[in-house]
């Protein structure tokens, strides 16, 4: 029951799309389109920061991990050294 709200709404397949998708195929287009609109809030982070800090007003420069919070710098950190294991793996 709740695959079709992120089915139409979040992912924007039709009725007909969503019924031909196995679920794995569902639940890859589901990452596919939160990460999509991770990369979205990422941009308007950075596009905000730098118009904040261009300003001339603020205090302390505007960061984008203090725009998006400590999730997503903990999410940045985890990426960063599996990307480091990954790379020594080879």
């Amino acid at each position: 029951a709740r695959a079709r709200p992120l089915a139409f709404g979040l992912v924007g397949l039709k009725p007909w799309e969503f019924s031909e998708l196995t679920m794995a195929e569902f639940a890859e287009l589901v990452e596919g389109a939160r990460e999509r609109e991770e990369r979205q809030r990422e941009l308007a982070a950075w596009i905000v920061s730098h118009l904040m800090n261009s300003s001339g007003n603020m205090k302390q420069p505007v960061t984008m991990a203090r725009l998006l919070g400590p999730e997503w710098t903990r999410r940045q950190i985890e990426a960063d050294v599996k990307r480091k294991q990954d790379e020594e793996a080879k």
